[in-house]
């Protein structure tokens, strides 16, 4: 066997195992990566490093995990709106609605440059694939002018990244609520299709903090008839039926459900659809639900962890969102783990090439000092110290 690179001498999680062992860890396991793409990952006994020409790096008995996946991730927008210490929906949407304001004012470099330091925060916590999502567009001309812009961005990093349209995030307070839905459908639309300006499309339904069922229900349909893969946001701050949109347009991903009911939940899961949770959410909306973790795990659902990343979140930490998850929604270690990675992967519509280590996934690794994979959620103070982005390796000071 052949690969360019070859990393020997680790403790490795592959996050491809079975019931018995989800996180496919091995105490002295190997990685070979050829042309960006994985072609050996598993114990040492099953390669042989001698007859391999890649380059071959020692370890010292690192742990390696797949590339973390950071599947809930605005990244479009200016800073400088103040969210309040308890929030709840009104003060959401006043928050959001601010941060489109601010946005309007910031040209395209700017947006750009504060996007790029986004990305290199994620990166030092292990992040080799995220999402980059809009949401903060005043206009429909500047929700078009930000999803140019998150392309830009794909194009120029490394990392493996998709980009969600959210033209269906808020509603500004001196637009009719109508018109701007039907801004969305007949102007706004056709544009984002003519340029192939996203790879997905969002929506957040909740009475409170976002746009009712009918207008959600009417972007998703919109964009579902020219076969756009698309998300929701819903029932963060109260039950709006929001988890009843992705089994009607096959979503990738429901995000929140801090409200949902329990026959919400388990449509949710019953169209294939991934359940991210947001535990920093715990920490600041006032008289918060928490999501109904057990009625989850009932019907089989497939829950992925993310960072807010938004004006009201507290910092881009994806390993910090993953304590956060154990500490406040009472996940397992193990859940937190593969909620940053295979099922962030799944959830974000890149399981198929990220989240775990297999042949032909791509060469995206992080690597930590530690012990077990258990480790990087127990020690608060765990952070990568380098990371492997499609076969090139980067330290990380």
């Amino acid at each position: 066997m052949a690969g360019d690179l070859i990393l020997r001498d680790i403790r490795l999680a592959t996050m491809a195992g079975d019931q018995g062992e989800p996180l496919g860890f091995t105490d002295s396991g190997v990685v070979a990566i050829s042309g960006g793409l994985v072609t050996y990952a598993g114990p040492a006994g099953g390669f042989d490093t001698a007859t391999s020409d890649g380059h071959i790096l020692s370890m010292g008995g690192m742990l390696a995990l797949p590339g973390l996946v950071c599947c809930h991730n605005p990244i479009i927008w200016a800073p400088g709106a103040e969210a309040e210490s308890e929030q709840d929906g009104a003060a959401y949407r006043s928050l959001v609605q601010e941060t489109a304001r601010l946005t309007a004012t910031i040209g395209d470099d700017a947006l750009l440059d504060t996007a790029f330091r986004r990305l290199a925060e994620l990166r030092k916590t292990g992040v080799t694939a995220c999402e980059i999502k809009t949401g903060f567009g005043l206009a429909i001309e500047d929700e078009l002018r930000h999803a140019l812009l998150a392309r830009r961005l794909q194009k120029q990093t490394d990392l493996l990244t998709r980009v969600t349209l959210y033209p269906g995030h808020f509603i500004p307070d001196d637009a009719d609520a109508d018109d701007r839905i039907e801004e969305i459908v007949t102007r706004l639309l056709p544009k984002v299709y003519e340029a192939q300006a996203c790879d997905c499309v969002e929506v957040f339904c909740d009475d409170d903090g976002g746009l009712d069922l009918d207008r959600a229900s009417t972007i998703l349909e919109a964009f579902y008839r020219k076969k756009t893969p698309s998300r929701v946001s819903c029932d963060r701050f109260s039950d709006s039926a929001g988890a009843t949109l992705p089994a009607s347009f096959y979503s990738q991903s429901a995000a929140y459900l801090c409200c949902s009911d329990a026959d919400g939940i388990g449509s949710v899961a019953a169209t294939g659809t991934s359940t991210i949770l947001i535990p920093e959410i715990a920490k600041r909306d006032r008289d918060s639900a928490r999501p109904d973790i057990q009625a989850m795990r009932d019907v089989g659902a497939r829950l992925a962890v993310s960072t807010q990343g938004g004006p009201d979140g507290t910092g881009i930490d994806l390993l910090g969102a993953a304590r956060l998850a154990v500490n406040c929604f009472q996940l397992t270690p193990v859940e937190a783990l593969m909620g940053i990675t295979i099922h962030a992967a799944s959830a974000l519509g890149v399981d198929q090439v990220a989240g775990s280590l297999a042949c032909g996934r791509r060469g995206d690794l992080a690597l930590f000092d530690a012990a077990t994979p258990l480790d990087l959620v127990r020690i608060p103070e765990m952070r990568p110290r380098a990371v492997v982005t499609a076969g090139a390796i980067e330290e990380l000071s």
